[in-house]
């Protein structure tokens, strides 16, 4: 069995504040949710000290921003050299890819972004569930719940949910083309506790999303499923990863109201689906919990450790 030694070093922010992650790694370094250069730099300092003298197998660099390219710098000046580096920053420099050892990702899509002699760096990783933060005990209610803001298609949404048997909440702080569906309840911003109550209350929940490879809509769409819930969402718009049509979910078409509504049509009339869909994803659902999520981690220190 291989021993690890793993230097942490991350943003005090979503999972890498709670007890989880710092029992499963007990060297660390944290800065402040929002660091600015300043603080990342003395950080990025921190944490080359660590190295030198307690010699970790891997550094893991947790939504750390700017200490990214920081630590490749070191890498390409000849440091760094025996430290393992893995990181889960979007949008990396070709340049940096080269410097790290494996970078993770929330979408398998995000390979394609970069040279083919890069993508066996980049990792696919569940994104973990934020209804781990509150403590929520899910139900089913009678309505159909659908929240976020960034790169939503919440007209086509509105559309396709129209006049159908059922309420539908929905939590967002864009401007929703009017009038509205006389069956729509919208709120603004509510507290993280609030939310993931009103998803985990909900029938089924809705993320439909701008098709476009950038990632966006995991945070959402992994709650849902942590919490049990089935999620509806839209086909190539960089979560084809998470919903498997028929099991867990379904993905409609990009911004195709019939795609949509033929979905909540069926998820409404067909109970024997719903109750299969839902046992399949109550039984799954431990796969976005941060216990799972620590084990992802822990596996891609270890594949880059024997590689």
């Amino acid at each position: 069995m291989i021993r690890m030694k793993i230097l942490l070093i991350a943003r005090s922010r979503g999972f890498w504040t709670t007890d989880i992650c710092k029992q499963a790694f007990p060297e660390h370094l944290f800065m402040s949710g929002f660091p600015g250069l300043l603080e990342q730099a003395w950080t990025a300092l921190q944490g080359v000290r660590r190295i030198a003298l307690e010699s970790p197998d891997v550094v893991l660099l947790g939504t750390s921003m700017k200490i990214v390219p920081m630590f490749a710098v070191l890498r390409k000046i000849g440091l760094l050299r025996k430290v393992k580096i893995i990181t889960d920053k979007q949008f990396l420099r070709p340049w940096v890819a080269r410097m790290i050892d494996a970078n993770i990702v929330y979408s398998s899509g995000e390979r394609e972004q970069y040279p083919a002699a890069l993508r066996h760096k980049f990792v696919f990783v569940p994104f973990p569930s934020k209804s781990e933060l509150v403590h929520t005990t899910p139900a089913d209610g009678a309505y159909v719940f659908c929240g976020g803001n960034n790169m939503r298609d919440h007209e086509t949404f509105l559309r396709a949910i129209a006049n159908l048997p059922i309420r539908v909440k929905v939590v967002t702080d864009r401007v929703l083309p009017t009038p509205l569906p006389a069956n729509c309840d919208v709120s603004g911003h509510v507290p993280l506790d609030t939310y993931m109550r009103l998803m985990a209350d909900a029938l089924f929940v809705v993320v439909p999303l701008e098709s476009n490879a950038l990632p966006h809509g995991h945070c959402d769409i992994s709650s849902a499923l942590r919490l049990g819930k089935i999620v509806v969402s839209t086909r190539r718009a960089s979560v084809d990863d998470y919903i498997q049509d028929g099991v867990n979910g379904f993905l409609a078409e990009p911004e195709n109201e019939a795609s949509y509504r033929a979905i909540f049509e069926r998820l409404i009339s067909d109970q024997a689906l719903y109750r299969q869909l839902a046992a399949h994803n109550q039984e799954h659902a431990r796969e976005y919990s941060y216990e799972a999520f620590v084990e992802n981690l822990r596996a891609v220190c270890k594949k880059a450790m024997t590689s």
